[in-house]
């Protein structure tokens, strides 16, 4: 399987029918094996309602094997990438004061990764700390910027729209985050395309749910 070109395609759910099992990745480079843990991040994300509770909770198990792979064999951006996951998952599990730990000695090892940053406030979110997660959010949206990663910059804009929603209860204000992150994942489409349609596709939802639209 060319596992790049499948993930590329974001065809997450047959990179993670294929690779559903530690030992199915034999052969596998650093590299590819995180794609296949990303793979099944983004499919148990895209499923978690429809599947029982155990079966997610092995997934999540899975993920956070694969990513432990990724940090202790990946170059510094494969370590990366993975330090970025493993904490999403580790919460999911409950444990979220080892998730926390996680993110914040990533982040004192790497404190100018954007990615990073994102994954702190996807667990602030997580964890209702939303005021926090206003700061951690600008900070998301100023490194990504300053390296032109649109994706990322869509990410935390989006992260912030709900930080301020929830916050302050300022709907209008957190329609215009939630249009800010669309305006920056659709730079970022010419590089990953179906991520980015992704998540527009759901920013226009979350837009609708506020009692809004996209601007």
């Amino acid at each position: 399987m060319d596992i790049k070109g499948y993930y590329l395609k974001g065809k997450y759910a047959e990179i993670a029918n294929k690779f559903c099992s530690i030992s199915g990745l034999y052969g596998l480079t650093t590299v590819e094996i995180d794609m296949v843990a990303w793979s099944h991040h983004h499919n148990l994300n895209a499923t978690i309602k429809e599947i029982p509770l155990p079966t997610a909770i092995e997934s999540h198990h899975l993920i956070i094997e694969m990513a432990n792979i990724v940090i202790d064999s990946g170059d510094v951006e494969t370590k990366i990438s993975g330090l970025r996951l493993r904490p999403l998952h580790l919460w999911a599990i409950g444990e979220t004061d080892v998730a926390i730990d996680r993110i914040e000695s990533a982040i004192k090892l790497f404190p100018n990764d954007s990615g990073l940053w994102n994954t702190k406030g996807l667990l602030e979110i997580y964890g209702k700390k939303f005021k926090e997660c206003v700061v951690t959010s600008a900070v998301i949206i100023g490194l990504s910027l300053r390296d032109d990663d649109y994706r990322t910059a869509g990410n935390g804009s989006r992260q912030m729209a709900i930080a301020v929603k929830e916050s302050t209860d300022n709907i209008p204000a957190a329609i215009g985050w939630l249009s800010q992150a669309v305006r920056y994942w659709k730079i970022s489409q010419g590089i990953t395309e179906w991520d980015a349609t992704m998540h527009i596709t759901g920013a226009e939802n979350m837009a609708h749910k506020w009692g809004g639209a996209i601007s």
